[in-house]
């Protein structure tokens, strides 16, 4: 167990966290010993000491940990009583000067992977209201827009039914929200083979005509993260500037119930092949 003391002039707290947490990799000891750092913080800077540690993977996980459990979705409206939540705002590493080289490179890695993990469970937190095929499309051109390495090709309704891709357009058909397919290019470099990631990106599945019941429902929002971390992966491969070729691909689509909604268990016909 982490040992806590307060009270410890200059410092507000000073946690303890026994070595054999740092290098248990099976399970969430690391994570529950750093969760009151970044959910009840008594300070906006939090100091970590990484002198003592051999191993980056002890480190990079710890970094992973606080970097997730700092991540918070307050822009929203949704509390109806406003509350101000301390938080976080700057980590800072300790270290020996010989290890300083080394740990700017790690931090650089997870911050970069923090950057496309957040920007991922943003879009999977957001209402399924908000987030409709069209907005993921217009967030993704927004994150990606001063990302020069990164461009983003959108085909509308018309043209997925035009280049065939008649599955997507009927999961979608019966949807107010109209589907988009989003390809993400990026080109680390100008040759070499093109690495393509398929995300699934059902912003909402009722199942359509047939429909799911209310408990099975409910988390159906989330059928759109695999979309949501291509999109994230993308990001983070382009802050790393990796030298690869590679291709996102988001399928973006609401199953919804209505007068156009794909009938079940219905024959493949020429629109879905």
């Amino acid at each position: 167990m982490a040992d806590t003391r307060f009270g410890c002039a200059p410092f507000a707290r000073i946690t303890l966290i026994p070595r054999p947490l740092w290098r248990d990799t099976l399970n969430d000891g690391l994570a529950e010993a750093l969760r009151p750092l970044c959910k009840k913080p008594v300070s906006e800077t939090l100091i970590l000491d990484a002198s003592l540690e051999e191993s980056s993977g002890a480190l990079t996980k710890a970094l992973r940990e606080l970097f997730n459990l700092d991540w918070q979705l307050d822009d929203l409206g949704l509390h109806q009583v406003k509350t101000v939540r301390p938080r976080l705002r700057q980590l800072a590493l300790y270290a020996l000067p010989e290890q300083r080289s080394a740990l700017d490179t790690l931090t650089h890695r997870q911050r970069a992977t923090a950057h496309g993990m957040l920007a991922a469970r943003r879009l999977a937190d957001l209402p399924a209201e908000q987030c409709t095929p069209q907005y993921v499309v217009e967030e993704a051109r927004r994150l990606c827009a001063d990302i020069p390495t990164l461009r983003c090709e959108v085909l509308d309704e018309k043209a997925i039914v035009e280049q065939g891709l008649g599955l997507l357009h009927a999961v979608g058909k019966g949807a107010e929200r109209p589907p988009r397919l989003l390809a993400i290019h990026y080109d680390g470099v100008s040759e070499g083979p093109v690495r393509c990631y398929v995300g699934k990106g059902v912003t909402f599945d009722t199942g359509g005509l047939w429909l799911k019941e209310g408990a099975g429902m409910y988390t159906m929002k989330y059928d759109m993260c695999g979309a949501a971390n291509v999109l994230g992966l993308m990001l983070s491969i382009a802050e790393l500037a990796l030298p690869v070729r590679v291709m996102g691909v988001l399928a973006l689509a609401e199953n919804a119930i209505g007068p156009a909604a794909m009938q079940p268990a219905a024959s493949p016909g020429p629109v879905m092949a």
